[in-house]
């Protein structure tokens, strides 16, 4: 028959156990959390960032149209003759 210390040394034995692997499942349900918070932060980050990259090629596309206008508007003033009114 097993004395009481022993009985009392394998209950703590298995209530340790039992804390150990209650505590090793929020553990791993804490990191897959975290991984899924990084994962989504990281398609925020990319999805803004993409959309910046567009906004500014549109920019420097409408930039440039801009430019060209002003460049034929001086082109085609500098080319016609200006007319002198007389008095």
């Amino acid at each position: 028959m097993p004395s009481v210390q022993a009985t009392a040394d394998a209950d703590a034995a298995k209530k340790v156990d039992i804390f150990k692997r209650q505590q090793r499942t929020e553990i791993e349900g804490l990191v897959a959390r975290i991984e899924r918070g990084r994962a989504e932060h990281k398609g925020h980050w990319a999805q803004g960032a993409a959309r910046l990259m567009q906004s500014h090629k549109n920019m420097v596309t409408d930039l440039h149209l801009r430019q060209n206008l002003e460049a034929n508007k001086v082109s085609t003033s500098v080319s016609r003759p200006t007319r002198l009114v007389r008095q």
